[in-house]
């Protein structure tokens, strides 16, 4: 009731009292200790059901925090793909197809230590979670992969220099990653589905079938503080579903998997049981896969991922 009357007080230093209370209430939101989440959500709930300013509110802050995600998501994907050397041009090209096939010849850099491979991805429109079954007449965006020296070494030390990187990987429960602990692995929430007429590694003129596509906002997670999330959503008066609890901690996005990313000190056990989980909630957006066919699914999910 108290929170309800300052929601909707009239007097400028109430309005900006309940502001200020919305705001910190859609924070904890995506608190799991102690149930402190699913208490924030119902205030927030009954405010929207009572008062249509405060409706109107909850909505903008909750746009906000996803609008913030997604830029945070990309922001990664940019730092990515600049690691990988990869970067966009247009127009094609020639020597290029609208599959991305390039001349075998690579072509030396402005810098003249380095090659580059160019890929093509149609812009032609398309029905979601689908590729293009042949080339198209429209314009095309080229991805450039520049041969870089961190591409060419060795994984153990790719290991190594990305130690302090995967530091800023931080858990949503315990706010630690690996440089505080080191051994404990770390997933980030993802969300996957199935699609068909995915791209497989068989090329431009390969066999075409269903694959699964994922995305991610890259909010990371202990696996371990994950599974403690999961009893305690499960031990709620109202229980939550597992990946009903995993999206208050995905900044209230979808997600239905969790994809491990490995570490130097990470036991090689513990991150092959991560995979397996990986693989099994796949198949439980599609349907049970053979081990021979992980590579050829994984291949196409990251092509999709490239060509958006």
């Amino acid at each position: 009731a108290a929170a309800t009357a300052t929601a909707t007080g009239d007097d400028g230093a109430a309005d900006a009292s309940a502001r200020g209370l919305l705001r910190l209430l859609h924070a904890l939101e995506s608190a799991t200790e102690r149930g402190v989440g699913t208490l924030s959500e119902n205030v927030l709930e009954a405010l929207e059901a009572s008062d249509e300013t405060a409706a109107d509110a909850i909505a903008a802050l909750r746009r906000a925090t996803k609008q913030a995600s997604m830029q945070k998501a990309m922001e990664r994907r940019e730092k990515m793909l600049k690691e990988m050397g990869l970067t966009r041009l247009s127009p094609t090209p020639s020597g290029v197809d609208a599959y991305g096939s390039a001349s075998c010849s690579p072509s030396p850099s402005p810098s003249g230590g380095a090659g580059f491979l160019s890929l093509s991805a149609t812009s032609q429109p398309r029905s979601p979670g689908s590729w293009p079954a042949s080339p198209g007449a429209g314009g095309r965006d080229i991805l450039t992969v520049a041969v870089s020296p961190s591409s060419v070494k060795g994984i153990e030390d790719v290991k190594d220099e990305d130690e302090e990187d995967d530091a800023a990987l931080v858990c949503r429960v315990c706010f630690e990653g690996y440089k505080l602990r080191p051994r404990e692995l770390l997933g980030v929430y993802c969300f996957c589905k199935r699609v068909e007429n995915a791209p497989s590694a068989g090329g431009p003129g390969g066999r075409r079938g269903a694959g699964y596509s994922s995305v991610s906002h890259f909010n990371a997670i202990h696996f371990a503080c994950h599974a403690a999330a999961r009893r305690a959503d499960v031990a709620l008066r109202t229980p939550k579903r597992e990946w009903e609890g995993a999206a208050l901690r995905n900044s209230e996005t979808l997600t239905n998997n969790l994809l491990p990313i490995l570490a130097a000190r990470v036991s090689s056990s513990a991150y092959a049981a991560a995979v397996e989980s990986w693989w099994e909630n796949v198949s439980n957006v599609g349907r049970p896969e053979a081990v021979s066919a992980r590579l050829r699914i994984a291949i196409g999910d990251v092509a999709m991922l490239i060509g958006r």
